[in-house]
């Protein structure tokens, strides 16, 4: 799942415990950066009140959708 071509969008993550996270993807990390081999994004959820910002793994990831 590369991770990088939602930088900058509006998404919905569906994590794997089916929480559902809504925000503005601020950054990413690939495979080659990560110290784990897996994509990492960082988004601002908007979704929850004073929540801030949410960092998840590919792993993590059940679905993810651009708003």
């Amino acid at each position: 799942m590369m991770l990088n071509q939602y930088f900058g969008k509006i998404v919905e993550i569906t994590d794997i415990d089916d929480n559902v996270w809504i925000g503005k993807a601020v950054s990413y990390e690939s495979p080659e950066d990560s110290e784990d081999g897996h994509w990492w994004i960082d988004i601002i959820v908007e979704n929850k009140k004073d929540f801030g910002e949410l960092t998840i793994s590919e792993e993590e990831i059940k679905s993810i959708n651009v708003r």
